[in-house]
This record gives C-alpha cells, sequence and structure tokens, in this order.
C-alpha cells in the first residue's frame, strides 16, 4: 500500500471487490485510529453494495469540509 501525505493527513488508495465486482476508490483518509471505515455509498453502489436498511441505518457525515452519505452497517 502506496500512503502519501495531503495537507498533513494520511491518504492511500482501496481497492475494494463484492460479489465479483471491484472498483478502485482514491483519496481515502488512512485513521488507524477509527474503528471504522467510511465510504462514499454511491461509489460502492457501483460494485452492487447498498444501504441495508434492516441491519444499517444511512448517516450523512461533514468531516474534513467534505459531505458524504453513507450507511452503518456490517459486511
Amino acid at each position: 500500500m502506496k500512503i502519501h501525505m495531503q495537507d498533513g493527513l494520511p491518504i492511500v488508495s482501496v481497492s475494494l471487490a463484492y460479489k465479483g465486482k471491484a472498483i478502485r476508490l482514491d483519496d481515502i483518509l488512512l485513521d488507524t485510529g477509527c474503528s471504522t471505515t467510511i465510504f462514499d455509498t454511491d461509489k460502492v453502489e457501483e460494485v452492487g453494495i447498498t444501504i441495508d436498511r434492516k441491519n444499517g441505518r444511512p448517516r450523512r457525515y461533514m468531516e474534513l469540509a467534505v459531505k458524504a452519505n453513507c450507511a452503518m452497517s456490517k459486511l
């Protein structure tokens, strides 16, 4: 994994595979102190990952001046 620093933050690219489909997500913050990972729901829908409203709940996050829709759910 290549890590580059952007504005003092560690940034990586991530390959995400789900049910035979794959996507590359760039400019992902590598937060080693966090117990969860947040991906943009619009991006992960491209590989078939959708919000499971029965077991998860949609949330809107606004951190680091970026707004993102995401879902909290276990895969």
